[in-house]
């Protein structure tokens, strides 16, 4: 593992022996966004398969267990998790609960509540609402918030804020353009009778 922190590895040398930073450190930066915006993106692709493969429906709560929270999230409450009676079929009743828990979810045995489920097989129903979302949500943020440091250092700021080097220096060494000598920018050397105008 070593070699990911080492100087070839993370520096590239220029024509003109010096160092501008190598593609595998944006790579590295743009990873914990990246893997946050994906994983934000898988689970919202999954709530919104289960709401396409699933119907509305009403539950009527029959049983709620409860247990103390054991997380750094809910250390110190109280979690509930609803079982609920719901017709499956006409004529047909069966129990289940949503798989998930919530300090909220406290119901009166007796309640109905806005439920969904898959027609197609019995299992863990749905309680509608936004709460569906709230995880991809805030993984989403998180990828947000930790895009905006790679986004300063690799577009808004670009290489020359770590390495000194200028975008000019940079781009001649990709493209084979030499930068201008006063290092404003890219130039191109006059040829022999060409002059100002």
């Amino acid at each position: 593992m070593m070699f990911l922190f080492s100087r070839p590895f993370l520096f590239e040398e220029t024509g003109s022996g010096r160092r501008i930073v190598s593609w595998r450190v944006w790579f590295l930066i743009w990873l914990l966004p990246g893997m946050f915006a994906l994983t934000a993106a898988g689970l919202a692709g999954w709530t919104g398969l289960r709401y396409l493969t699933t119907v509305p429906g009403e539950g009527e709560v029959v049983r709620v267990y409860d247990w103390p929270g054991e997380t750094i999230f809910d250390r110190g409450t109280v979690n509930y998790g609803p079982v609920f009676r719901y017709e499956f079929a006409p004529g047909e009743e069966t129990e289940a609960s949503t798989g998930m828990s919530s300090p909220a979810w406290n119901f009166e045995i007796g309640s109905r509540h806005a439920i969904r489920f898959d027609p197609r097989a019995k299992g863990n129903v749905m309680l509608a609402g936004r709460h569906n979302w709230f995880v991809a949500a805030v993984i989403a943020l998180i990828a947000l918030v930790t895009a905006g440091p790679a986004w300063w250092g690799t577009g808004g700021c670009g290489a020359g804020c770590i390495t000194g080097v200028s975008r000019a220096e940079r781009a001649a060494r990709h493209g084979g353009v030499k930068p201008h000598p006063t290092g404003r920018g890219m130039g191109v050397t006059p040829s022999r009778g060409e002059g100002r105008r």
